[in-house]
């Protein structure tokens, strides 16, 4: 008796591997596409930013750290020039095949045209 609730589960378990489900992860293929990113705020103490996004024909609102997982750095603010009302472009990634993460959202710190939004 022991021995048969020992083996049960492997049992069970091993009738589920014969079952096909979708692998989740990769590989995987996103397409790119880029917006242009107005920042609309910026906390120094915290080093974070706060811009704003037309996505869908809605205005929307994200944060460098929401998006990126990381702060701006001392280094990121002097190089680009950052500031209140720069564009820069927020890189929307797409997924096209396999079952990864569907939408990619990350800020780039990249000058952006404020009037189009290209591929990859």
């Amino acid at each position: 008796m022991k021995n048969l609730l020992f083996t049960l589960p492997f049992l069970v378990f091993s009738c589920n591997l014969d079952q096909k489900s979708p692998v989740v992860g990769g590989p995987c293929s996103y397409k790119t596409t880029y917006h242009p990113a107005r920042v609309v705020g910026f906390d120094s103490s915290q080093m974070d930013a706060l811009f704003e996004v037309n996505l869908h024909g809605k205005p929307d609102t994200f944060g460098y750290h929401e998006l990126n997982n990381a702060y701006l750095t001392p280094d990121e603010v002097k190089t680009t020039g950052f500031a209140v009302g720069n564009i820069y472009r927020l890189a929307h990634d797409g997924i096209e095949s396999g079952t990864c993460t569907p939408v990619i959202l990350r800020l780039e710190l990249v000058p952006s045209d404020s009037t189009t939004a290209t591929a990859k």
